[in-house]
């Protein structure tokens, strides 16, 4: 249990971290990765499975990669490309030195170092020691649809890689809307809640194919508009709310019986969809030590966001721990 515990305090440290680090105002860098990096890697190249602001490990220090590609190789999730994102006019000469160091600590085949801009585009295949990467050129760019990479939903590993995709998914909640952290998380709920009643259908076989996506063609172009994609999530959560009726029904009796929908942007649900759509939430149990990925996550999350000036805390895991020990001591003694 001590060791459990001990994994979960690292990763609210990780998560902790990261949330430091994507808050606050939007830079020029961040913004080009948001408008023209992000839409050219997944809607032009075809690319789903991509995590932000990645954690690489160089001995006791931890740096943040900007954006990684994988792809899946035997059902696992394998890191492929690296993204150096840089504000438009800002590429230095020596900037793929550290996006090469990125893609070796990560085992990533291919690296890119740009600024958005239609040249400002510099792609590397990655080298076994530092200074030998090579750059590559236009015509020998991988493209997703070259990769296989696949319809099958990944797992989420561990509690830092799904934190990550739901941090993401706040940040855009918050810049996109301007929503304070409590109806960040109720809206972002919504929004997992759909998720999960598409992958239910599919894997109940109540239809072929899922709608929480952005579609593409077979070469990874989308062919999709952020309205469609819009449209059908908030068809799925109408949809989810007929087949589990009691979860929203208390909310909804205590406001007139206004209906519980979602309320955010078609742009907003298209960009959340985009980033959390190749991962399975139904499939997401236990990792490797035996932590429930999706409770230990909403836990962390949940004391952040209603930690209120009242004094509201949830009761730490360790007191929980503590309290059962001497319930059980207690009971044994009566005996």
């Amino acid at each position: 249990m001590d060791r459990q515990n001990k994994l979960i305090e690292n990763d609210q440290e990780s998560i902790g971290t990261l949330s430091e680090k994507m808050k606050g105002r939007i830079g020029p860098e961040e913004k080009v990765k948001q408008e023209k990096i992000i839409p050219y890697l997944r809607e032009v190249l075809g690319y789903k499975l991509m995590d932000f602001e990645v954690p690489v490990k160089f001995g006791r220090m931890t740096k943040f990669a900007d954006i990684v590609i994988s792809i899946i190789e035997d059902h696992r999730k394998v890191p492929y490309i690296v993204v150096e994102c840089k504000a438009p006019g800002e590429i230095k000469s020596d900037d793929w030195l550290q996006a090469e160091s990125y893609a070796q600590r990560l085992g990533a085949s291919y690296f890119i170092v740009t600024d958005g801009t239609k040249t400002g585009w510099v792609w590397f295949k990655t080298g076994e020691r530092q200074g030998e990467s090579k750059q590559i050129k236009s015509d020998l760019i991988p493209h997703a649809e070259l990769q296989k990479e696949g319809e099958a939903l990944v797992k989420f590993e561990d509690l830092s890689s799904l934190s990550r995709v739901i941090q993401q998914s706040h940040d855009i909640i918050r810049n996109e809307e301007g929503r304070d952290p409590a109806e960040s998380f109720d809206e972002m709920s919504k929004l997992l809640f759909a998720k999960m009643k598409d992958e239910r259908d599919v894997k109940n076989k109540r239809k072929r194919e899922r709608e929480f996506r952005i579609k593409t063609d077979k070469r990874g172009k989308v062919i999709d508009t952020v309205g469609s994609v819009a449209d059908r999530v908030r068809k799925l959560f109408e949809d989810a709310k007929k087949d589990f009726p009691k979860i929203y029904a208390e909310v909804e009796s205590k406001t007139a019986r206004k209906l519980v929908s979602i309320n955010l942007k078609d742009n907003t649900i298209y960009q959340i969809v985009g980033i959390v759509e190749p991962y399975t939430l139904l499939e997401t149990g236990a990792d490797k030590h035996g932590i429930d990925i999706k409770g230990a996550m909403f836990e962390i999350f949940l004391k952040g966001t209603f930690r209120g000036p009242l004094g509201q805390f949830f009761t730490p895991r360790e007191i929980i721990d503590f309290m059962i020990v001497l319930l059980i001591q207690k009971i044994m003694k009566l005996f």
